[in-house]
């Protein structure tokens, strides 16, 4: 979130810490990317008053995240950016240079809205810092992002990293040839708890080419197999096409059309609850 989205923040409730409550995409090309997303996921751009260089993303009543207009010549590549809560951003920071990482930038503050920090954890992964009042704890449903995960070289970095950073607990659970995939839940929950589970950490693999330590953001759906096609359809780019997680959905990641980088995920069932507060989404 750059000052700007700060600044067109306007949900009250602060997250939980340990939670992410933002997602930004960063474009020369916003106009491009909203055509996109609103027909990929039915996203709703809303005007920034304080910007003409931020819109923010709505779906189902809610604010989601935004997207950072970078200026045409900046060498910045298009992404994703995804924003961690806490409680104390200046402790958070500290704690991140002292485990091994590095503060990119911040903490800055924007005044009534709250603060905000980029940081570079153990493992070489960027992430965005936030503390304030910017919504998040919502169920997911279809068109909200409902998982992120973290690709690195060093998933033990990672691991000792972010426990000692943020207090998340983590398990390992192990998925025969497709290796280890590690949970990170919120600090003292049960393991056991499917919803303690804040984000997903995996080893990037030589058959997955040249790929440096990034974050990968994950968009519910309702019909995974129509909405990959859609990607296609609305010229971008399937990248993985729709593969199983035994017992818990389906995934496929793809590449939009300005050149970012997502997911889209299906569950295996439904939650009895929406982010818009009623009994299901969609279908």
């Amino acid at each position: 979130m750059s000052s700007t989205a700060a600044e067109c923040c306007t949900t009250a409730c602060p997250p939980t810490h340990g939670t992410f409550c933002w997602h930004e995409i960063a474009t020369t090309d916003p106009a491009k990317a909203i055509a996109f997303y609103s027909a990929l996921a039915g996203w709703k751009a809303i005007g920034c008053p304080n910007s003409a260089e931020y819109t923010e993303w709505e779906v189902g009543g809610n604010r989601i995240g935004g997207i950072r207009k970078v200026g045409e010549g900046d060498p910045t590549p298009p992404h994703w950016t995804q924003y961690i809560a806490t409680d104390d951003i200046a402790a958070t920071c500290t704690a991140a240079t002292a485990n091994g990482g590095c503060v990119l930038c911040g903490p800055n503050e924007m005044e009534g809205v709250g603060k905000f920090a980029c940081v570079k954890d153990a493992a070489g992964a960027v992430v965005m810092l936030f503390q304030g009042g910017c919504g998040g704890d919502r169920q997911p449903c279809e068109g909200s992002f409902c998982w992120n995960e973290l690709m690195v070289h060093d998933v033990d970095a990672a691991k000792k990293f972010w426990t000692k950073v943020i207090g998340w607990d983590f398990s390992d659970n192990h998925m025969g040839s497709a290796g280890t995939y590690t949970i990170f839940r919120l600090g003292g929950s049960d393991q056991h708890d499917k919803a303690s589970g804040v984000c997903g950490c995996m080893k990037i693999t030589p058959e997955m080419g040249p790929l440096p330590p990034h974050w990968l953001s994950y968009i519910w759906t309702n019909d995974i197999n129509a909405s990959t096609a859609k990607v296609t359809a609305l010229g971008g780019k399937v990248v993985v096409p729709v593969m199983p997680i035994p017992g818990i959905g389906q995934f496929s990641v793809f590449q939009d059309t300005v050149g970012a980088h997502a997911a889209l995920y299906q569950p295996a069932t439904q939650p009895k609850e929406c982010c818009c507060g009623e009994g299901g989404c969609g279908g």
